[in-house]
């Protein structure tokens, strides 16, 4: 009888021992690490473009992220600035106890991770891009019956040779009138970002009266800070013309028969260019003022390879 009462008992506390082992496995599993995250989504990222890492991960209470360029955080959703292009990997370590220095060598790595914690990795691609603050000041004055000129080169991807020809030329004459214009020509295999522009000018003609002639001009298309230029938009290696003004009589006489098209007067506007060849793809832009018709400041430029889309002024 007495051996039955212990045998029971020994039954018993195996099945007890039994539950609360099975208890203590469904609750670890509640609480198993998982983790996960995503960064800020847009197609290209450049240099200097914030990043915003979204940490997704579940059942964690601490953080530790490997940037991939020497660099760490331990914030749950940090954000992260690549200064150098290149395709990087993320790697984030999740868990729910602290990190700590367990090697001793007082750097906290992969070897610091405890058992209860888990790892995700994903790359990242970050383009190139330049800016160049120009801040020149281009003129070109003319008085009567002299032309006055300016030509200026601009090497847009700094590779030592001229991308993009500016010239303002005026014209004046107290008898047959005169005009102004700065146009815009590129080299190197660069295209300039385009849009038509129809006008109708006049000539008199004694025996004819008035002759109405249809004319086109190309004119730049006008970005603004954080538009994008699209590599599949219209580009040219024709001349584009950013502003003119004509007018026909002397001045004796009054200036009548005007003509004025293109950019406004003291507008700062961006435009666009675009090279392809067996290297790739570059886009760019070029940030101007104008200030008269034969008057017009640079302000800066900027460029990015590898590129089908780029962000105006970053």
């Amino acid at each position: 009888m007495k051996s039955k009462i212990i045998l029971c008992f020994a039954v018993a506390t195996i099945n007890f021992m039994t539950a609360c082992s099975k208890n203590d496995e469904i609750a670890k599993e509640d609480e198993i690490v998982s983790a996960d995250f995503n960064y800020s989504a847009v197609d290209e990222i450049q240099i200097n473009d914030k990043i915003i890492l979204e940490n997704h991960s579940e059942n964690a209470t601490d953080f530790f992220w490997f940037f991939g360029d020497s660099t760490t955080s331990y914030e749950k959703n940090p954000i992260h600035i690549y200064s150098q292009a290149g395709t990087y990997k993320i790697t984030l370590v999740a868990q729910n106890e602290v990190f700590a220095d367990l090697n001793g060598d007082s750097k906290l790595t992969f070897d610091d991770i405890n058992k209860n914690a888990d790892t995700i990795s994903k790359t990242i691609t970050i383009k190139k891009r330049f800016l160049t603050k120009l801040d020149l000041s281009l003129s070109a004055i003319g008085y009567d019956g002299v032309t006055g000129s300016s030509n200026y080169k601009l090497d847009i991807d700094q590779d030592g040779m001229n991308d993009l020809v500016i010239n303002l030329s005026t014209h004046y004459s107290s008898y047959t009138g005169g005009e102004s214009f700065i146009n815009m020509n590129t080299e190197n295999g660069f295209e300039i970002n385009y849009s038509i522009y129809n006008f109708t000018s006049w000539q008199w003609n004694p025996q004819t009266d008035t002759v109405y002639i249809p004319n086109k001009v190309l004119l730049p298309v006008v970005f603004n800070p954080g538009d994008e230029i699209q590599v599949n938009g219209d580009f040219t290696n024709q001349t584009v013309m950013v502003r003119s003004y004509e007018y026909s009589g002397g001045w004796d006489y009054g200036r009548y028969g005007t003509i004025n098209y293109g950019i406004p007067e003291n507008k700062i506007f961006y435009f666009a260019l675009r090279k392809i060849d067996g290297n790739g793809t570059k886009l760019g832009w070029v940030k101007v003022r104008v200030v008269s018709s034969s008057k017009m400041a640079l302000i800066s430029c900027g460029y990015a390879e590898d590129t089908d889309k780029l962000t105006v002024d970053k």
